[in-house]
């Protein structure tokens, strides 16, 4: 497990290949966007299907909400940081200290049992995005905050995390490469 979370990264990270630091950095944002779109799209069907009550959509929706607003606002910064490593990393950072904040932790406090795994597998998903962008300009690595009280068996699988790849868009070939 431990070397599946080493290797996640670079799935988001897979599709970019130049040295234009602000391009590869907004790169892995936009992976992570395109993550966060399809778990906020995702969340009424997995009411209507009873995997999460009212309430997880709602506090899992305001968490995924902040983690668009920050993600949208560290591309702005990216892009006005002109291109300087140091600014670009501070961009970043600041996604990974807003995803930490006590009032979203908050929000993922109250996800009743059934629903932790799955909020679990967008949450990481959107961390190791916001991690593989400041892995490009070496910024800090943000820890996957802990949903409801999930307990180590609901951490997302490589399955899980392999199919959210594919569903965001990794094609088979960007796996192959990183030995998947």
């Amino acid at each position: 497990m431990r070397k599946l979370l080493l290797l996640v990264p670079l799935l988001f990270l897979v599709p970019l290949s130049g040295c234009n630091k602000t391009a590869d950095v907004n790169a892995a944002l936009s992976v992570t966007q395109q993550v966060i779109v399809l778990a906020q799209d995702d969340l009424p069907a997995l009411q209507a299907a009873g995997v999460l009550t009212a309430g997880d959509v709602t506090a899992a929706g305001n968490w995924l909400a902040t983690a668009n607003t920050l993600v949208t606002q560290g591309e702005s910064c990216v892009n006005t940081s002109g291109g300087t490593t140091s600014k670009i990393v501070a961009c970043v950072n600041t996604i990974g200290t807003g995803l930490l904040s006590p009032a979203e932790q908050a929000d993922l406090r109250i996800i009743s049992p059934g629903a932790q795994k799955k909020v679990t597998l967008y949450v990481t998903a959107v961390i190791l995005g916001v991690n593989g962008a400041a892995a490009i300009v070496k910024g800090l690595t943000t820890p996957t905050p802990v949903v409801g009280s999930a307990t180590t068996n609901d951490r997302p699988t490589k399955q899980d995390i392999l199919a959210l790849a594919y569903r965001v868009g990794v094609t088979n070939d960007q796996l192959s490469r990183i030995g998947y």
